[in-house]
């Protein structure tokens, strides 16, 4: 059975239009049934930005391929899942700055790519990179950069294929939940 990683980047479980978004989406393609699933609230992981210290022990040890580290337990999950899906609210142009933190600490050379003079070469077996959010204001997907950054993060990772899926105009609506349900219902399998 393949594996789904969700990378819950959202704050507000209780009103968050994007997860509310996401879950739609799992619940329509039956998620349970179909894969091994496993969630990561990273507003939970209480993450801290690389130091001066921390990234000299990342790179020490990533360059002796010593990657027993707690810090690197979600880069393995990244590594060994089928799909990685993440759902995070529009931000500024981008996504909230804990996901870049997250980012920030799964990224490391020699375990999740390496690269030379010539190019890079991606470790995970992973198939799809999946994006999820919704944006309060009526913008084209082409706008949400925080898309356009992992999209070259999970190439540079390896992974095969990427997908956004973006709903604009949240912030319009008078029941925006009820547009969201109007929208899932027009997506095709995206897994």
């Amino acid at each position: 059975m393949e594996k789904i990683l969700f990378i819950n980047s959202c704050y507000n479980y209780e009103k968050s239009r994007t997860l509310y978004l996401a879950n739609k989406i799992f619940e329509k393609f039956d998620i349970d049934s179909n894969f091994d699933f496993e969630e990561i609230k990273i507003k939970d992981l209480h993450l801290l930005p690389l130091s001066e210290e921390r990234i000299k022990t990342r790179f020490n040890l990533a360059n002796k391929h010593l990657f027993d580290m707690d810090m690197l337990t979600y880069s393995k999950k990244i590594l060994s899942s089928d799909i990685v899906v993440i759902a995070a609210p529009f931000y500024d142009y981008s996504y909230p700055s804990i996901l870049k933190l997250f980012i920030e600490n799964i990224s490391v050379p020699n375990l999740m790519y390496n690269y030379s003079k010539d190019g890079y070469e991606g470790y995970a077996r992973g198939r799809k990179f999946i994006y999820i959010s919704t944006r309060g204001a009526n913008l084209p997907d082409s706008e949400d950069f925080g898309f356009l950054s992992l999209d070259r993060m999970f190439t540079l990772f390896g992974f095969k294929e990427t997908q956004l899926i973006g709903f604009g105009g949240t912030d319009f609506y008078e029941d925006p939940y009820k547009e969201i349900d109007k929208y899932v219902e027009t997506l095709k399998n995206p897994f």
